[in-house]
């Protein structure tokens, strides 16, 4: 079975690629229209595959002449040393003739290893020494023999100072073992190469006749043979390829052609939203037939479904195109409620999520490569996701209503890109990304000029990414964003310099009239688009900073395509400034380098010179064992409590900092409690958590022994327990919803947004936790700034805001969890650790208290909202930010954090 991957079909590609690294590695950075970026905006060779022939390998005779030759070729540069050497001994010593290597080097490899080179080229004839004038005409010395009758291996060695031939036999007979190719393709659309066999998902398995380790990249001679086939268009020996037409989805006859072709089927059922307003499936059939079959809506309309629920086609949808289609008053909210939905957003986080899915389409969401990205869609995707026709249909007319969006989005969650064409989203380094994407992903001119002319302004944070990521700037300007002075020479520097390119179709570069030295901010990467107490949290430290005008670049990072929301496009910054907040849980129990994975995740490449905070979150006084080398990859903590900075402290070397949060409060969105079945003169006890919290830890059990101990089944008085995930552990919530059925306690097993959940708060009449530990204990934050009288367990992470005066704290004993857990608790925790046993009888008389001195727990209420107020401020969050913020970038300039020695290091 065949993974289509991005092949080379120019394989010296690979070469160029190695050079230019090496010419980084020599602080050589390439300029903005060489490097990487030459791979495809530089003249090619007339063919890949040139017929002529390698130096002939010595044949012995008998049946080693069935053997696989390998044609091998080894790249040197100016850092190469007498590794290349051991190479070709390591090959001459072998018995097995049927192998040449073709060593490359140009005028910068020292005079004493060209010698070198001379004699092993006069002492074995299967070595041959190619001299080139440049990195880009490398290529030209790549050939395959003339040799019809064998297929062989054609191996670029990557790496001489590891390369083993025991390992390149090892990759060669693992190709050899693989099954017969059924079919060869070639997509034009996105130069790849795949394999199949018989109905092979190309991307569930690797390619086929290909191995590629860390030292040395293998393929097969028949495969290059073959792909020798599919040559480029070729005008006076320059590659130029011919832009390839975006697919025209309006177009039935055009669409029905491709599918015939692939074998596939793919419809849009005739809508019947005018009979049925309330069906959503109909709504959405509805609007997908409409911006197909109406040329006068799209022109007004050019951006329908990627503007969403506030857009301008929506809102007209909802009010005169009710009119225009003849439909009910009642079809206003399903067409609402289908834009809320977003139809097309499953797909597009699949492509998102998927890793083996951008590598093999990551050009997707490009005009270029949507239609051969439909095919998997169509093929495997509607299988393994089970995707409806509909929400391909929206994701489709979504991403074809905006390229340059599109291309954004692409470069934003590609790390190869980012790495390859530094600030390739501001007017500094677009133009060579813009090249690339002409010459090898084909895209029309008109739609180049069209991203040029949509560039916006140089701003201070696109001068900040490009200085950044150009280490050849941070030579020439070492102290920049430090020294005001040298920041203005940097600034007069790039405008000297872009001034030059006002031809090439941007808008004039305007002068920055900020002063950015010394200016704070903060880059945060957290879970902005998981809904979570993780994601209230980052979303307060981004609003208390807002609040004290530091400025925030937010990344997001992902959980899960099915529980994530599919709007990212708002939290995908780079990395401008010299801090960054990393607000994502280290694994529990596994080693792993940390900040590595993270940035994976979040697609983004990392910069090697910015200052790190790790703000992590912990229950007990003992952090996990895995948090150590974690802890490692960042240069200090943050902790949201007291009780979380003591953990970190008791294990971890770093420098340790409480940043207790803001909160503030959105929308309320009141429940009634004849919903909940509660009659208005009873008492009403709250209780909410996560079943993925780990039960035990919450301890809903003890709270409803302590309610079973302060009340009689006569008094007008009811407890629920609001429980999330119930399905995460079915054994404990029927654990749960046995004691709670024996005691009279309501269960209620449901997900509320936030809004909602604010509302279930607001609804009873007093609020009560008698957890186990918590690290910070966000429910009892949100009731007391609504007012709510709160029972809590005077421990750990809530006693950062709560105290006697402005709360009830219920007595605790600590206790060890060995022994004492059920052992679902020890996957999470280690039974070293210990928490508190809350002391039920004091729980009990607080509980009884507040019934019969309701008016006396309304008065604490309110005192416990002012308190609160006062101590989880917004603004004294932002201050205490801004002040650690302040020390560290003072830190940083006193230790000249940022100079090229470090960044080498």
């Amino acid at each position: 079975m065949g993974f289509v991957v991005r092949f080379y079909r120019q394989l010296s590609d690979f070469l160029v690629s190695i050079c230019n690294q090496d010419r980084r590695a020599n602080g050589k950075e390439p300029t903005a229209s060489e490097g990487i970026r030459n791979l495809h905006s530089n003249p090619q060779p007339s063919s890949f595959v040139e017929e002529t022939e390698l130096p002939e390998a010595r044949v012995l005779g008998g049946e080693e002449e069935a053997l696989s030759p390998f044609y091998l070729i080894l790249p040197l540069t100016k850092n190469s040393t007498k590794n290349f050497q051991a190479v070709a001994k390591s090959l001459m010593r072998q018995e097995y003739p049927h192998w040449s290597l073709s060593i490359l080097y140009d005028e910068s490899l020292e005079a004493e290893l060209v010698e070198s080179l001379i004699e092993l080229t006069d002492r074995d004839s299967r070595i041959q020494a190619i001299e080139v004038k440049a990195p880009q005409t490398i290529q030209g010395s790549l050939h395959l023999p003339r040799d019809q009758e064998k297929d062989g291996f054609v191996g670029v060695i990557l790496d001489e100072k590891t390369f083993s031939v025991d390992a390149l036999s090892r990759a060669a007979e693992a190709i050899q073992a693989q099954p017969e190719i059924e079919e060869i393709f070639f997509d034009p659309e996105s130069n790849q190469i795949g394999l199949h066999l018989s109905d092979g998902n190309p991307t569930a398995h690797r390619l086929l006749g290909y191995d590629y380790s860390e030292n040395f990249a293998l393929v097969r001679v028949s495969l290059l043979r073959e792909v020798g086939g599919f040559r480029p268009r070729l005008e006076d020996q320059i590659f130029i390829p011919e832009p390839l037409p975006s697919v025209n989805w309006f177009d039935d006859g055009e669409i029905s052609e491709q599918l015939d072709a692939w074998g596939l089927s793919w419809e849009l059922p005739k809508s019947t939203f005018e009979k049925q307003p309330k069906s959503e499936l109909e709504a959405t059939r509805f609007i997908l037939s409409i911006l197909r079959e109406y040329e006068d809506l799209r022109a007004r309309f050019p951006l329908a479904l990627s503007e969403g629920k506030s857009g301008a086609f929506c809102t007209w949808l909802c009010g005169e195109g009710l009119s225009r289609f003849g439909l009910p008053d009642e079809a206003r909210q399903t067409i609402r409620e289908v834009f809320v939905q977003y139809p097309g957003g499953t797909v597009r986080q699949v492509m998102t999520f998927r890793k083996d899915v951008r590598t093999a389409y990551p050009t997707a969401l490009l005009p270029t490569g949507l239609r051969s990205f439909l095919q998997w869609l169509l093929k495997w995707g509607k299988a393994e996701y089970s995707f409806s026709d509909e929400a391909i249909w929206w994701f489709c007319l979504e991403a074809a209503e905006d390229p340059l969006r599109e291309i954004t989005y692409s470069y934003q969650i590609n790390p190869q890109w980012q790495e390859a064409f530094p600030a390739a989203l501001s007017a500094i380094g677009q133009e060579p990304f813009l090249q690339w994407l002409k010459t090898k992903h084909r895209l029309n001119d008109p739609l180049l000029q069209a991203i040029r002319k949509r560039t916006q302004p140089l701003s201070l944070d696109d001068l900040r990414i490009a200085y950044w990521s150009l280490p050849h700037w941070q030579s020439k300007f070492p102290r920049a964003f430090q020294s005001e002075f040298e920041t203005q020479e940097l600034m007069a520097w790039v405008a000297s310099h872009t001034a030059e390119r006002s031809d090439s179709g941007y808008s004039a570069f305007p002068k920055i009239h900020q002063n950015p030295s010394n200016q704070l901010g903060l880059n945060l990467i957290g879970h902005f688009c998981y809904a979570s107490g993780l994601q209230q949290s980052a979303r307060s430290i981004v609003h208390a900073l807002q609040r004290v005008n530091v400025p925030v670049g937010l990344r997001d990072a992902p959980v899960h395509h099915f529980i994530d929301h599919p709007k990212r496009r708002d939290y995908l910054a780079f990395e401008p400034h010299q801090a960054t907040l990393i607000h994502v849980q280290p694994v529990l129990h596994k080693d792993h380098e940390y900040c590595q994975a993270i940035y994976s995740s979040a697609g983004l490449i990392p910069r090697p010179d910015l200052y790190r905070i790790g703000y992590w979150y912990w229950e007990l006084e003992r952090v996990p064992e895995p948090w150590k080398s974690a802890a490692k990859t960042v240069d200090e903590l943050w902790a949201p409590t007291t009780f979380v900075a003591d953990a970190m402290r008791n294990s971890l070397p770093n420098l340790v900092t409480p940043m207790l949060p803001g909160i503030e409060l959105g929308e309320v969105e009141l429940i009634d409690r004849e919903e909940l079945g509660i009659e208005a003169d009873q008492y009403f006890f709250l209780f909410m958590f996560d079943m993925k919290s780990v039960m035990e830890r919450k301890n809903p059990l003890g709270l409803i022994e302590a309610y079973r101990k302060a009340f009689a089944p006569d008094d007008r008085v009811t407890l629920l327990i609001k429980v999330s995930s119930g399905d995460f552990n079915p054994p404990e919530l029927a654990r749960l919803k046995q004691a709670a059925k024996e005691a009279g306690v309501r269960i209620w097993d449901k997900v509320l947004d936030r809004k909602r959940s604010y509302g279930l708060i607001q609804a009873c009449d007093c609020y009560i936790s008698l957890h186990r530990s918590e690290g910070f204990g966000l429910t009892m934050a949100e009731a007391m700034l609504l007012a709510k009288p709160v029972i809590a367990t005077n421990y750990s992470g809530n006693r950062d805001f709560m105290d006697g005066s402005s709360s009830m704290l219920a007595d605790y004993r600590l206790q060890d969890l060995a022994g004492n857990c059920p052992e679902y608790v020890y996957s999470v925790y280690s039974p070293e650790n210990s928490w508190a046993l809350p002391d039920v009888e004091h729980a009990a008389y607080w509980m009884r208290w507040a019934y019969q001195h309701q008016e006396e727990a309304k008065s604490l209420g309110l005192r416990g909202q002012a308190h609160a107020r006062q101590v989880l401020s917004p603004d004294k969050a932002g201050e205490r930010l801004k002040s650690r913020l302040q020390a560290i970038y003072h830190s940083l300039k006193e230790k000249d954090y940022n100079t090229p020695q470090r960044r080498a290091s």
